[in-house]
């Protein structure tokens, strides 16, 4: 049916949705009044090269429904884009937004919702937004509505769940309402959903001239959700609304091995304790440097430290710096000269052993294997059959208990926040470890294509931001289980689009000046627990400031997921040494956790 009224109004027990034609604008309120929205009805599709100008006429307005939701469809003028199509379902507790254009061959730039250069937004009476990224320093990161947020892949938790939280005090209480964008699996291809802030709430997807549209392209919904709780309860609430409707993967584990939750030593903490010791302090101006420190001795020398102190781990994470080149599985001679005779050792002490591996650093690589630009090697590339066809063997060499492979049982998958971009946060070469957050070396960086460059990273295939993440966790996966198949794959990408290729969720470093570890880290578990529910947590403990927030820590490591030590003899930041009564703290702690378990286990399923 076309509607040719000025306004369209539609209201539920939740919300209250204006369509203001004759303006051009969308205004949302929540059912008792409060102003969440007051923006333009068009959005802004950047192509690479030409912005959208906005301002452009809008057609007649078609109403139909889908699913027991009303639908509105607009069709609206454009200086870019052959043809382009606003629709907004309206549901009993949510409201979808979307965007849909037609074109000729044009690259996607950025993709702003609810932007239009000649319309601006208005302001509401929203007074913060929350942003479910791991933070350093703020147990739940806000910023006020005027500020500037973003959710991308370039961070420490790669990427967080896609949903900002609004809220705004309206009569006695706070209301809140939920802002997710929620792509199709598959349509991940951007670097970060952003929060643009100014006048009003505006929302931006970042593609860098990676998606091409040569037809139709539906941009990712945008969801509004109504009637949930604040903070984590909004961000819980969107996960569901999102895996409800399959938009997420389905996972179900029968049964989890039971080593997967045996208490954790990782040796990188211990590893910049000694280096640092070592070299007054400090770590020559570059945590790389640590990585010499990866060697068999050390290894054994601190499993005999907490062994003589009565602490016994079950998973022992050997960490960066064992392999001689980053992308192989070839142990680095002069660190390990017997790397699987220590795996067997584990093993017949009843421990599994972990290996440190990142997707994104090109050591070792053909070019064929590898992103590029112009004829620089980039980083590995997830969407190469060559690269897909060498980590499979490198994965088998890692884990298999073959003759001449490792045995090892598992990996720590590290920094896939480095994923490449044209204009993001991390421009480098990963050619090898110094390109790892670093953004000062200019013989590691190439220019940002905001400054004028004129070539794009070249792939494979046609996946960037996130979805080249998910390709490389997938890979990842599928060869970690064909090498041995109860092999534990942990990595740090906490978004519910990965819970089907994720086995353990580490909750990542704190900042070395974070006082507030309790918090900040309960905060990321309880944002784990909600992408997914069916991975287990690795609790972490890297960059501790001093002893007492260590064992304090390590008190609360149970509550949260698997407990984790990352020193054997003294805490890296402060310097300070594990005392016998440290030692017996955490035998304590781990003797409880594990009864714990035990009896868990003893319950009738």
């Amino acid at each position: 049916m076309l509607r040719r009224a000025e306004a369209v109004v539609h209201r539920t027990a939740h919300y209250e949705v204006v369509l203001d034609l004759g303006h051009a604008r969308l205004e949302v309120r929540t059912s008792s009044g409060l102003l969440v929205l007051d923006v333009p009805l068009d959005s802004a599709v950047d192509a690479w090269g030409h912005p959208e100008a906005g301002g452009q006429a809008m057609g007649e307005l078609v109403e139909t429904s889908r699913d027991g939701s009303t639908v509105l469809i607009l069709e609206v003028g454009s200086d870019v884009w052959r043809r382009k199509e606003i629709e907004v379902e309206l549901g009993a507790d949510h409201v979808v937004y979307r965007v849909r254009v037609a074109g000729d061959g044009q690259r996607v730039l950025d993709a702003g919702y609810f932007v239009d250069r000649a319309r601006p937004p208005g302001v509401t009476g929203m007074t913060s937004v929350y942003a479910p990224r791991f933070d350093w320093f703020d147990a739940e990161p806000r910023v006020a509505p005027d500020r500037e947020e973003s959710l991308g892949v370039q961070q420490w938790l790669s990427p967080p769940p896609l949903t900002y939280v609004l809220s705004g005090d309206e009569g006695e209480g706070v209301e809140s309402v939920w802002c997710a964008v929620v792509p199709e699996p598959g349509a991940y291809d951007f670097q970060s959903f952003d929060y643009t802030g100014g006048r009003g709430p505006s929302f931006r997807l970042t593609y860098e001239a990676h998606t091409v549209v040569d037809g139709v392209l539906d941009l990712p919904a945008l969801v509004l959700g109504f009637g949930a709780g604040p903070g984590n309860d909004a961000v819980g609430a969107s996960v569901t609304w999102a895996r409800d409707r399959r938009f997420l993967p389905a996972i179900s584990r029968s049964e989890v091995p039971a080593w997967w939750s045996e208490p954790i030593f990782c040796g990188w903490g211990q590893m910049r304790y000694d280096y640092r010791r070592d070299h007054q302090g400090h770590e020559n101006g570059n945590f790389i440097n640590v990585t010499s420190y990866c060697t068999e001795l050390r290894y054994r020398n601190y499993l005999t430290a907490l062994e003589e102190a009565g602490v016994n781990p079950g998973t022992i994470v050997v960490d960066m710096g064992w392999a001689r080149e980053a992308a192989r599985a070839a142990p680095d001679p002069d660190r390990w000269a017997d790397l699987r005779g220590f795996v067997n050792e584990q093993h017949a002490r009843g421990r599994k052993v972990l290996l440190w591996f990142t997707p994104f650093v090109a050591e070792g690589l053909p070019v064929e294997a590898c992103m590029t630009l112009g004829d620089e090697i980039v980083a590995p590339d997830p969407t190469s059959p060559v690269y897909a066809q060498i980590l499979a063997a490198e994965l088998h060499t890692m884990l298999s208990s073959e003759p001449g492979c490792l045995n090892a049982d598992g990996l720590k998958i590290d920094f896939t926040q480095c994923v490449p971009s044209e204009d993001g946060r991390f421009v480098n070469r990963m050619q090898h470890f110094g390109g790892l957050i670093n953004e000062s070396d200019v013989t590691l960086m190439y220019p940002r294509l905001s400054t004028g460059r004129t070539s794009l990273v070249t792939t494979h295939g046609s996946a960037w931001g996130i979805e080249i993440v998910r390709r490389a966790m997938e890979l990842v996966h599928r060869g970690a289980k064909s090498a041995k198949p109860d092999a534990m794959v942990m990595a740090h990408t906490a978004n519910p689009y990965f819970a089907d290729v994720v086995d353990v969720l580490r909750l990542n470093d704190l900042d070395g000046d974070c006082q507030d570890v309790l918090g900040v880290m309960s905060n990321r578990a309880a944002l784990a627990a909600i992408c997914s529910p069916q991975w287990l947590i690795d609790t972490d403990d890297d960059l501790m400031v001093d002893r007492d927030r260590w064992l304090a820590y390590a008190e609360l490591q149970p509550h949260l997921g698997i407990p984790d030590t990352y020193y054997a003899t003294g805490i890296a930041q402060s310097m300070e040494a594990i005392r016998p009564e440290d030692y017996a703290d955490l035998r304590r702690i781990w003797a409880g956790y594990r009864e714990s378990r035990a009896a868990s286990r003893r319950q009738p399923q």
